[in-house]
C-alpha cells in the first residue's frame, strides 16, 4: 500500500496540518479545456469522467461538482489533451478527432479575486506527510486514492467562512513549468470565474499552433481520425 493508502486507511491526515494559500490568484488568465457539454465556465457535477481529483463524493454519496484549469494553455493542453501521450514520447502517433467531429474546446478564464486554495505543491504535500509520489506523479491506477484524497480536502475546510477553501492547486504533472487546479462548485462564488475567448478549436488558431509546438517538444505526431 503506498504512502497515501496508509495516511487515508489510518485516518493520521489532520484537517488543521492542510496548506492553505490565503490569497491564490495567477497573474495571467487560467486556461481550461472542457466538454461542449459543460459549458465554458460550467462544472461537472456528475459522476462521469476520471481524474486525479474528481469525481469527488461526498459522505453522503452526491458529487462535488468540480472544474479543472491550468496557468497557462500549455498545462492545460498537457493535463488533458496530451496526458496519455507514453514515456517516452518519441516516434508516438496521437489520434484527434477532426474538427467537424472535436468536442472539447478551449476558453480563458478570469479571476475577479483572490482564492482561499489547498496547497498540494511539494511542499504543501510534506505538510502532511505526503509526496508528489503519492498524490500527483502516479498514475490513473491510484486515482481512488487521490480522488479519496480530495474528498477529505473538500470535506476538511467547509465548517465555517473562514476555514472554506474553493479548490486545490498543485504543480503540473504533465507540466512542471506551470500549476493545474480544481474548483470546487459547491464553493466557488458566482460570477468569480469570467470565461473569455471560449469555443476556441483544438485545431484552429494560437491553440493548434501550441498544440504544433508541444508536439515537436514531445517528438510525436498528431494526426485526425
Amino acid at each position: 500500500m503506498s504512502s497515501l493508502g496508509d495516511a487515508l486507511a489510518s485516518g493520521s491526515l489532520k484537517a488543521e496540518d492542510l496548506g492553505i494559500l490565503e490569497s491564490w490568484r495567477p497573474p495571467e488568465p487560467l486556461w481550461r479545456v472542457y466538454s461542449q457539454a459543460f459549458g465554458a465556465a460550467g462544472f461537472n457535477g456528475t459522476a462521469k469522467g476520471y481524474a486525479r481529483f474528481s469525481p469527488l463524493k461526498r459522505a453522503d454519496g452526491t458529487i462535488v461538482p468540480t472544474m479543472y484549469a491550468g496557468t497557462t494553455l500549455d498545462v492545460a493542453l498537457m493535463e488533458i489533451v496530451l496526458r496519455d501521450v507514453p514515456t517516452p514520447s518519441v516516434g508516438f502517433q496521437l489520434m484527434l478527432p477532426e474538427r467537424a467531429t472535436e468536442q472539447r474546446r478551449v476558453t480563458e478564464l478570469v479571476l475577479d479575486r483572490p482564492l482561499r486554495m489547498v496547497d498540494f505543491s511539494a511542499i504543501g504535500l510534506r505538510r502532511i506527510g505526503l509526496d508528489r509520489a503519492d498524490v500527483i506523479d502516479c498514475d490513473s491506477s491510484n486515482y481512488p486514492a487521490t480522488q479519496t484524497l480530495g474528498a477529505w480536502a473538500h470535506a476538511s475546510t467547509g465548517a465555517t467562512p473562514a476555514t472554506t477553501v474553493h479548490g486545490i492547486v498543485w504543480t503540473s504533472r504533465q507540466d512542471d513549468s506551470g500549476q493545474a487546479a480544481v474548483f470546487f462548485g459547491d464553493r466557488l462564488p458566482h460570477g468569480v470565474l469570467e470565461a473569455q475567448n471560449q469555443d476556441q478549436r483544438l485545431h484552429a488558431g494560437n491553440v493548434d499552433a501550441a498544440l504544433t509546438r508541444l508536439a515537436l517538444r514531445l517528438g510525436i505526431s498528431v494526426v485526425t481520425s
